[in-house]
């Protein structure tokens, strides 16, 4: 994904907005339920929705990692759905993702259905989306935090309530470990 200029930046700055928003600092957990009952989005899941039996067994059994969850017009307004078969940290970064999708004003749209289920968006909505959820979950200067102090993945992924792969993405893009080998050096 090649982001445009600045994006990474504009979604640290972004996600250090929402959370003052909420009144939490880059150091503290966020409270997704929060964060989308502040954009007044419904949360549910995909029992929750009316979803026929054959479907809800579909998507949490015979096919329960192939969908994460997603937005949808749910009584006249959009609704994020999750796949309740997640793990706990999953659902947290799906429902982070799809909020980002809002925060960032992106186009709702299906551009493919299959086995694999329905893609929606276009791939840099999908990545920009990603990386604002991702920031607003663990952030940049936290991540930095963590490395300079030696914070373990699974202390930091405790800390954030987030998956220790989604810990490792974030301390390994946040330039830290390159900062402290060439303060080493010198």
């Amino acid at each position: 994904m090649a982001y445009w200029r600045g994006f990474k930046q504009y979604a640290v700055d972004l996600g250090l907005k929402v959370r003052g928003n909420l009144g939490i600092s880059a150091s503290q957990r966020l409270d997704v339920v929060a964060l989308a009952a502040h954009y007044k989005v419904p949360v549910l899941s995909f029992d929750q929705i009316g979803c026929p039996l054959e479907a809800l067994h579909h998507f949490t059994v015979s096919r329960w990692g192939k969908v994460s969850g997603y937005l949808l017009p749910v009584d006249g307004q959009l609704a994020i759905i999750y796949n309740p078969m997640h793990p706990k940290q999953r659902i947290r970064a799906t429902i982070s993702h799809e909020i980002a999708h809002l925060i960032l004003n992106h186009e709702f749209r299906v551009l493919a259905t299959g086995d694999d289920g329905c893609i929606f968006g276009d791939k840099d909505q999908e990545d920009e989306a990603g990386w604002l959820g991702a920031e607003l979950l663990l952030p940049r200067d936290a991540a930095k935090r963590a490395v300079i102090d030696g914070i373990s993945l699974g202390r930091l992924s405790e800390q954030f309530d987030v998956s220790v792969e989604l810990a490792r993405w974030r301390t390994n893009i946040c330039g830290a470990r390159k900062i402290l080998q060439r303060a080493r050096r010198y």
